[in-house]
């Protein structure tokens, strides 16, 4: 299985605003286009709790058979919505340690349910937004390193 990994490009937010987001967008979706939101502490633009710096929080539904079925598709890379999409709240590049490293246990998990996880950002499939993820070779290794 393949995990497409996004930023919300915006420094705070959580699965639920994400959701209002994409409900409410010009061409609006039917729910939020992301399996997985991986927050940053800062669910609104006035408030930063620590508590909340590296939870994962469910977005669109998916089963626990192993399989990305046609009814638990998601709506975050043209041509991937087959794959498991993730979007750690922030910035391009800006994510903190307790986000990434929640990833890559969250990674772990998808590994126990879906056997071989592979990991890619959608700038790998999308000119348009060359800047997300923004994860690093590095942080890339990093969470390559939960799934090896």
């Amino acid at each position: 299985m393949e995990v497409v990994f996004h930023c919300s490009d915006s420094s705070f937010g959580n699965a639920a605003l994400i959701d209002f987001w994409h409900r409410n967008r010009p061409r609006p979706f039917r729910m939020i286009g992301y399996h997985l939101v991986v927050l940053n502490g800062h669910t609104d633009s006035r408030h930063y709790n620590a508590r909340f710096d590296g939870k994962v929080e469910t977005g669109r539904p998916f089963d626990g058979n192993g399989v990305i079925d046609a009814e638990e598709w998601g709506a975050h890379t043209l041509g991937k919505n087959n794959k498991l999409g993730c979007c750690l709240i922030g910035k391009s590049g800006q994510f903190t340690q307790k986000q990434l490293k929640a990833a890559g246990e969250e990674l772990q998990e998808l590994k126990k349910q879906f056997g071989t996880i592979t990991i890619s950002q959608h700038s790998d499939y999308d000119r348009r937004k060359p800047f997300c993820a923004g994860l690093s070779n590095e942080q890339m290794e990093y969470l390559r390193s939960f799934v090896a």
